[in-house]
């Protein structure tokens, strides 16, 4: 059945769903939320944005999902498409290209839409996960400990190397001076001076 005149001509939205994906690490959707946003004067402002992003990021089973991205998806059409799609039968080339990349940081335009179409657009955040490096404890509350624990046992192998690079440098000079001493002593020759006269007569060489 053709729609009415006057669902003919574009219209402001005044709410708009915002569907919220849940995506875990094997890629797999976990969750979808949905609600209804309402704005006015065709802008949902940055700060709103921001407020969706933040109040919808949830831990869990230990992980934490966060934002990646959002896309609008905006059928913007006129009658003339309806015109097509009423003649032709055929919907699916009509609704390409609907799905935009926001923003979150700038303020959202969102344009006038035909009435029949106004519950198809939407908001779709985008929310990967993230595994949590805390680990709970067995009553259940994270455990920072073991990152602490980790860096002192850090900490005391590294003081534990340099105490035994220290020692066998000591090691090492004390055997270099022992080896340099016995040198010494082996290379030493004490001598004597000797009158010739006091040379017994049989220990003198022959004319």
């Amino acid at each position: 059945m053709y729609p009415s005149p006057d669902k003919l001509c574009p219209t402001p939205l005044a709410t708009i769903p915002v569907y919220c994906l849940y995506i875990d690490q094997d890629q797999e959707i976990i969750k979808i939320s949905v609600n209804h946003h309402s704005f006015t004067n065709k802008i949902i402002d940055k700060n709103q944005l921001l407020k969706l992003v933040h109040c919808n990021s949830i831990t869990h089973n230990d992980s934490k999902y966060c934002f990646r991205n959002m896309m609008l998806y905006h059928l913007h059409h006129d009658k003339t498409v309806l015109d097509h799609i009423y003649d032709e039968g055929d919907s699916s080339s009509c609704f390409k290209d609907s799905l935009y990349e926001v923003n979150i940081y700038k303020d959202l335009v969102i344009p006038d839409s035909l009435p029949i179409f106004h519950d198809i657009n939407s908001l779709l955040v985008f929310f990967h996960e993230k595994k949590s490096s805390l680990k709970r404890n067995r009553h259940g509350i994270y455990d920072t400990n073991d990152t602490h624990t980790q860096d002192t046992q850090n900490t005391q192998d590294t003081q534990n190397t340099q105490n035994t690079q220290n020692t066998q440098n000591t090691q090492n000079t004390q055997n270099t001076q022992n080896t340099q001493n016995t040198q010494n002593k082996k290379c030493s020759i004490t001598t004597k001076r000797v009158r010739i006269r006091d040379i017994p007569n049989k220990t003198r060489r022959c004319r």
